[in-house]
């Protein structure tokens, strides 16, 4: 049987300074969405690095403040 997973909302914020725009997944630290605009897309980290929202770049997961 194959896993049924319920897309999770994800809104883009305005670039204030037209450079990208990162947001964290809500529920998974190895992943994150880079926004084209207004659209997320959805990106993962290597393993085992977590996104670290701080820097927006992916980081050892001890370094990280997420919470899964």
């Amino acid at each position: 049987m194959d896993e049924v997973t319920t897309p999770v909302p994800v809104v883009c914020p305005e670039s204030p300074n037209g450079f990208l725009v990162f947001v964290p997944h809500p529920t998974d630290c190895t992943k994150y969405y880079e926004c084209f605009g207004d659209i997320p897309i959805l990106m993962d980290c290597a393993p085992p690095l977590y996104w670290d929202a701080s820097i927006n770049v992916c980081n050892w997961p001890s370094e990280v403040d997420c919470q899964q």
